[in-house]
């Protein structure tokens, strides 16, 4: 497996990371994102991991990765401010 970290993914993958984080009230230096990919036909797929001050998130590595990352940020969201750096859901009174 080939690991690339944030800085050399794609740039249209970086930017679309970066506006998923943005709006899921998530700032981009508060996590850190990975993937990695096979480097011959018999390794397993990619995997893209974003990890945050106690928490992670690992996907399969295919095209729709961010969009689920971005639906399961949203759905993680405290109904109150707490400190697991997930900030509150759209909507929520603070």
């Amino acid at each position: 497996m080939k690991h690339i970290p944030f800085a050399a993914l794609p740039a249209a993958e970086r930017q679309a990371l970066a506006d998923a984080l943005v709006r899921s009230g998530l700032a981009l230096q508060h996590v850190c994102v990975s993937r990695t990919e096979p480097t011959s036909a018999d390794e397993a797929e990619g995997v893209a991991t974003i990890t945050g001050a106690g928490w992670f998130r690992s996907y399969a590595a295919d095209p729709g990765w961010i969009a689920l990352l971005e639906r399961d940020l949203l759905a993680l969201r405290p109904a109150a401010p707490a400190q697991s750096g997930l900030p509150n859901k759209q909507g929520d009174m603070e």
